[in-house]
């Protein structure tokens, strides 16, 4: 009779569930009154190399590979959220405007948070491109990314690497192809508006390149007629009826004032009651169910309808200030990105070429 071969036993790792047999590691668990025991593989589908990797792989078959219930993406987001609001590092509308990418990434991915490999999440963000532009997919990966950073930092234990760390992305540049008013249209949307909180909107969307969040911070104290500036502030520490406001890169900058802009401002923060919170709505305090405190959108783009100039953005009003501005020829790059609060990369891709270019054409030809 012929020796049977031998046959390697089962060996208990010290990790609930998991054995290995041999170099193969497996995960156990009783279905029907019978040990069940599946084969262990990393996201290649190669067998795991070590205990630390079978306890990663096994998170993706379990309940419970360690003590307790395994940690899911959306077990943590409420401290995520709560953490970041603390800090001063969101605020309510930034939480309301990112939740819902961090909900369906929890929804996409209803699995332990240790199992999630650096595949599933390039994947993922390959999955973003072909459905959004890449700006767009670089933001909603921004967004997963800092969250995993967070869980790897705040929770080792529960995540024993951070598998976004390897992921690669696109880094797309900001596109040249920005729609802009001309001085005519500019103009004549100041001239023809009938409500001062819209008035005050295109000012300081046109006069001064403030974005929206900007603009629905904007205080009377951030203007200085005397110097003719605006001074763009964060308010960390505010006070009733004040709401916190932290500018985008937590930057603050001086914006020179037009004559234009003086006039009108002048005018305006006379008739403004001394304790005024806001140049926008100053009687509006609440921030109701919309991201912003008070809802530009609809008289906006009312007045653009009147006008025929509806491809006109709330963005474009910032986008016209710089493009203006460079237009002139008489305003560097550097300066125009500092009132814009923009990197000098940015600023200059954007905007370097609406820089005329009419002296170094005729210096060129002149030498002929």
């Amino acid at each position: 009779m012929k020796p049977q071969p031998r046959r390697h036993a089962w060996v208990k790792t010290g990790v609930a569930n998991i054995y290995v047999r041999g170099t193969a590691y497996y995960y156990v668990k009783m279905s029907n009154g019978k040990r069940v025991f599946t084969a262990l593989r990393d996201a290649t589908g190669k067998p795991v190399a070590d205990l630390a990797d079978a306890i990663r792989a096994a998170a993706a078959h379990a309940t419970n590979p360690f003590v307790g219930r395994c940690e899911l993406v959306g077990d943590l987001l409420p401290e995520f959220y709560g953490e970041k609001m603390a800090t001063g590092d969101w605020q309510a509308t930034t939480k309301d405007g990112h939740r819902h990418i961090y909900e369906k990434f929890a929804a996409a991915h209803p699995v332990a948070l240790s199992s999630l490999t650096t595949a599933q999440l390039q994947a993922w963000y390959d999955g973003l491109l072909t459905r959004v532009s890449p700006g767009s997919a670089l933001t909603y990966w921004a967004c997963i990314a800092s969250f995993f950073r967070w869980a790897y930092e705040r929770h080792p234990r529960k995540i024993q690497h951070n598998p976004a760390a390897a992921v690669v992305v696109k880094n797309p540049e900001p596109s040249r192809d920005r729609a802009f008013a001309d001085y005519a249209l500019r103009d004549r949307l100041l001239a023809t508006a009938t409500d001062d909180n819209l008035r005050v909107f295109l000012y300081l969307g046109f006069h001064f390149g403030l974005r929206r969040r900007e603009i629905d911070h904007a205080r009377p104290e951030w203007i200085n007629l005397d110097q003719r500036l605006l001074t763009v502030r964060n308010l960390l520490n505010p006070t009733a009826p004040l709401r916190y406001f932290r500018i985008k890169n937590g930057k603050e900058r001086r914006i020179p004032m037009s004559k234009a802009a003086t006039e009108f401002f002048t005018t305006y923060l006379a008739g403004l009651p001394p304790d005024a919170p806001y140049l926008l709505a100053p009687r509006k305090i609440e921030q109701g169910k919309n991201r912003y405190r008070y809802d530009m959108r609809r008289p906006f783009e009312n007045h653009l309808h009147d006008h025929g100039a509806e491809w006109l953005t709330i963005q474009g009003m910032r986008v016209t200030f710089a493009s203006l501005l460079a237009s002139t020829g008489k305003v560097n790059i550097l300066q125009i990105a500092d009132w814009l609060g923009d990197t000098i990369k940015t600023t200059e891709h954007s905007y370097a070429h609406l820089i005329p270019q009419h002296d170094l054409i005729e210096a060129a030809f002149g030498d002929r």
